[in-house]
Formats: C-alpha cells, sequence, structure tokens
C-alpha cells in the first residue's frame, strides 16, 4: 500500500499497515457492477448463512423491545446469556464452566481482536495455519503483533505437520490460533493431529491457545472434537471464541463470546468496559433464545448445506485443472486453481478472480486473501440454482484466454 508523506503524519502506523477486509473489498466490486446496472451479479465470496435467522429469535428481540430492555448491560453480558452459553456446551460437549469464565462480546471477530491485545505485547508472535481466516494477520498487527503462518495444503488435507509447526514456534511466541471447523477449507482435524499439537504446545507452558470456533455446529459427519477435549491440561490457558452468526444466522446481530479462565475474563472486562462498554442488549436477549436451540432443530438447515455443498463438488471436479477437497463441514470450497491461473496466463489469483468478476459478473474469494495463493474460495450457501449458474460461469470462463480477457477493465 502507497502511503503518501501527508498520510505518515496525519495517521497513526498502526492503521497505515493494515489493509481492508479482502472479502468486503470483493463484496463491495461485485455491488459496484449491480449499481452499474448489471443484474445478473452472483457473489460468493462473504461468508453469508443461507438462511434467515430463527423466528424464535426475532420473536425475543421484539419482545426485548416492547418490556424497553434497551439500557446498558453488565459489561460481560447479561447472566441470562452468559447461562445459555455455559449450559450450551455442557449439552453439546459435556463441558463445564462457570459465570466468570464467560464474556460477551460483538461477534467472534471482535473477541479475538479483545484476546490480542488483553495478551500481546509490542514484539510478539503469534501462530496459526494457513489457509486462514483472511482477518488473523491484520488484527494482530493491530495489536502491535507479529504474525506467523504454518503452512498447509490440500495434498495432506490441510492437516498441519509437526515439523513445520516446531519451526515456527519460538520464545517469542504468545499465541495459538485453530480454527476448526475451517474456513476457508471446511475442513477438520484429526485426533491425531490435535494430540500431535497438544505435544508440541506442552514445551511451550506460556503460550496461549485461542480456539476459533465460530463453525463447531456446522458440520454433517462426525463431531470434530475440540483441542481442549484432546487436552484438558490445556484449560488454564485455553480460550474458546464462539458467537451466534453461523450455527445461528445471525450474522448481523453482532453477539459473539469468549470462555476463557478468570483472570483473562477480568482482563477482558477491563479491556472492554473502555473500548465498546457492552453488546447490545436486544441481541443478547435474541441469542439466549438461539443457544437454547439443540442441534437437531439445525438438522433441516445442514441437510440442506451438506446437499450444496455436495453439489458444488461434483460440478466443479468436471472442469479441467480443478483439484478440490469434499469437506464435511461449514459451507465453504476450496479449490486449488493454480494450473487454470497459469494456463489463462493470469499473474495471480487476485488477477484471475478480478477478470472472474469482470468478465462472467461472479464474485469469488482468492485464496491469496487467505495467505495460499493458487486457490479461490467458494461460499455455498446459496440456493442450488444460484450455484449451479455460477459454476457453470467459473468453467466457461476457464475455457476462454487470458488474450481474450486483456482488454476487460478491471474495477
Amino acid at each position: 500500500m502507497s502511503v503518501t508523506t501527508n498520510q505518515k503524519n496525519r495517521f497513526s502506523k498502526r492503521v497505515l499497515n493494515v489493509e481492508g477486509s479482502k472479502a468486503a473489498e470483493m463484496a463491495a466490486r461485485a455491488g459496484d457492477l449491480v449499481k452499474a446496472g448489471h443484474t445478473d451479479v452472483i457473489s460468493l465470496a462473504v461468508g453469508e448463512p443461507g438462511f434467515n435467522s430463527p423466528q424464535k429469535v426475532k420473536e425475543a428481540a421484539k419482545m426485548a423491545i416492547d418490556h424497553n430492555l434497551t439500557q446498558y448491560t453488565p459489561v460481560d453480558g447479561i447472566v441470562e446469556l452468559k447461562y445459555a452459553i455455559i449450559q450450551r456446551y455442557q449439552r453439546d460437549y459435556d463441558l463445564t464452566f462457570l459465570n466468570q469464565e464467560v464474556c460477551v462480546t460483538t461477534g467472534a471477530k471482535h473477541s479475538l481482536y479483545n484476546l490480542f491485545n488483553c495478551i500481546l505485547n509490542p514484539g510478539d508472535e503469534v501462530i496459526f495455519f494457513s489457509p486462514f481466516w483472511t482477518s488473523y494477520p491484520d488484527m494482530i498487527k493491530l495489536a502491535h503483533g507479529v504474525p506467523v503462518c504454518v503452512e498447509t495444503t490440500h495434498h495432506n488435507y490441510f492437516q498441519p505437520q509437526k515439523e513445520q509447526l516446531e519451526a515456527k514456534l519460538s520464545p517469542r511466541t504468545r499465541i495459538f490460533i485453530l480454527n476448526t471447523p475451517h474456513n476457508p477449507t471446511g475442513a477438520t482435524y484429526s485426533k491425531e493431529t490435535l494430540e500431535m499439537i497438544a505435544s508440541v504446545l506442552k514445551d511451550y507452558p506460556d503460550v496461549w491457545v485461542l480456539s476459533d470456533d465460530i463453525y463447531d455446529m456446522l458440520y454433517w459427519s462426525v463431531r470434530p472434537q475440540m483441542l481442549i477435549e484432546v487436552a484438558p491440561e490445556l484449560k488454564s490457558r485455553y480460550a474458546i471464541v464462539n458467537g451466534v452468526s453461523k450455527s445461528y444466522a445471525m450474522a448481523g446481530w453482532r453477539i459473539g463470546y469468549i470462555i476463557a479462565p478468570q483472570d483473562m475474563i477480568t482482563m477482558l472486562k477491563r479491556y472492554q468496559s473502555q473500548s465498546m462498554s457492552c453488546a447490545c442488549s436486544i441481541s443478547q436477549y435474541a441469542a439466549i433464545q438461539a443457544l437454547a436451540l439443540p442441534r437437531n432443530g439445525l438438522l433441516t438447515q445442514l441437510d440442506i448445506y451438506q446437499k450444496r455443498v455436495d453439489f458444488c463438488y461434483q460440478e466443479l471436479i468436471k472442469i479441467k485443472g480443478v483439484s478440490c477437497l469434499l469437506p464435511q463441514s461449514t459451507f465453504y470450497l476450496f479449490p486449488y486453481v493454480q494450473p487454470i491461473i497459469e494456463r489463462m496466463g493470469f499473474e495471480s489469483d487476485m488477477d484471475f478472480c478480478l477478470h472472474l468478476l469482470e468478465s462472467k459478473h461472479l464474485a469469488v474469494m482468492p485464496g491469496s486473501a487467505f495467505g495460499a495463493e493458487g486457490y479461490i474460495r467458494l461460499s455455498c450457501a446459496d440456493e442450488i440454482s444460484v450455484l449451479g449458474e455460477a459454476i457453470w460461469r467459473l468453467a466457461a470462463f476457464t475455457n476462454t484466454s487470458a488474450k481474450s480477457t486483456e482488454s476487460t477493465k478491471i474495477i
């Protein structure tokens, strides 16, 4: 990013050192095409759930408004919501937590940001696996930390290797992030992988584990295990980050939460009290109803997600040059398309995606936004009729040549 002298003096180095959300940028580009009169634009770029919020959630929000529950709440969330979170983990994982080990935030992203700021000092390192959720590196930089990436690929089903993880850990490592089920790949980590991670972390007792579990309900095979289930001895330095955005189709309600040791929650409350005070009271009361839903109440949605992911997978692997794994969780596919990028003569996966958007009015995310050049991410949360048209456009695009798109204006 180029920065003028005036900007260097006008804004902080911290904010000038980060980029905006790539998913938001791609969505905005697609929106610009719509504003220009192109009504046929399809966007598979944003991880937006494919359903409306549950009716009980909406009714609870209306009731909260009618009962004037619109005042400030405790910084760490209303007692009823914290209890619902505790009950959810008791019901779904047989894990027991205390009220003092829960803090409510304005979304899982905010939870991570708070944790980074409560743990990191300038120069401290944070380890995570690539492909990674696109916001990790810049959020870490905003907290004066140093992002450190451990590469995984589709060749080993995105399972991290012990030697690579050990090579990146250092005395400066303060946080290890684990995201499962995984965005952008839809992968989950095997018990053997989790045991390997736990074994490696034993030699680094000062490293916090942040478990980003925002997709933990969106699976349709065997329930993915949590690291803390495999290694309960990590509990004293383990923080669960979750929310209601994905599993309960409540992305815009902005409710997340952190489950962590009591001393960490004390620090989070202190930090949050001086930043955003508390989450929206109406959304908190609505989230209680979502968290009370047993997983079997989501089976209809999960069955539809599985059908949509399977459909896209079957259509994708028909395209010459595509390599793709079939996940058993989330609503994403992360195909490897580097052979196509090279054959078409594009310089990068971003170049490929921009030409795809302009020429076929189809928005997908480049793998480089997730630290994995040569891949693309597709969100399969939309209806099958839309997804079918999207894959058809992608296939048609790959049958062209770069020369035929050279004159295309990239927005």
